[in-house]
């Protein structure tokens, strides 16, 4: 399973315009090779590198969904992606931006797909802690994009 996208590489900078600073476009998302067991897809975009005095965790969620499909290939627009959304760490089911505090320094934005063998029995607005313990068990394959962002000023 591969999750990559057209906007940036692996490992590389994320373009200003799908960021607070930019267009405010959402990146779009491939997803390939989805194993053929796979009966929905989950993905998960979160930045690990909050400082703790903001978030306790470190750990800011920008987008959770879940229910996909699997035959699903491309996610150009998360709130037509289809699926079921979660909270994210706003509280809100939508996806928000790379916004790294200026002068906090470069943020990874991890952007992770989870091929599962069942659908998710969560509503929506569930969280991405009661995601992850809903796929316990359940995860047939992942894959993982990340993404570098840093804010000028």
């Amino acid at each position: 399973m591969h999750i990559t996208s057209s906007a940036f590489g692996n490992g590389n900078s994320i373009p200003e315009r799908f960021t607070i600073d930019g267009a405010g476009e959402f990146p779009p998302l491939t997803l390939s090779d989805v194993p053929p067991t796979a009966v929905t897809v989950a993905v998960i975009v979160d930045d690990p590198d909050v400082p703790i005095e903001r978030i306790p965790s470190g750990v800011f969620d920008h987008w959770v969904c879940w229910n996909l499909p699997p035959a699903t290939a491309i996610i150009d627009a998360p709130q037509a992606s289809g699926g079921t959304h979660g909270s994210n760490s706003r509280s809100t089911r939508q996806y928000v931006l790379p916004a790294p505090p200026i002068g906090d320094g470069e943020h990874r934005y991890y952007f992770r797909a989870y091929a599962l063998d069942t659908r998710i029995e969560l509503a929506a607005g569930a969280t991405k802690a009661e995601l992850l313990t809903a796929m316990a068990g359940h995860v047939v394959d992942s894959a993982e994009l990340m993404g570098r962002y840093r804010r000028r000023g």
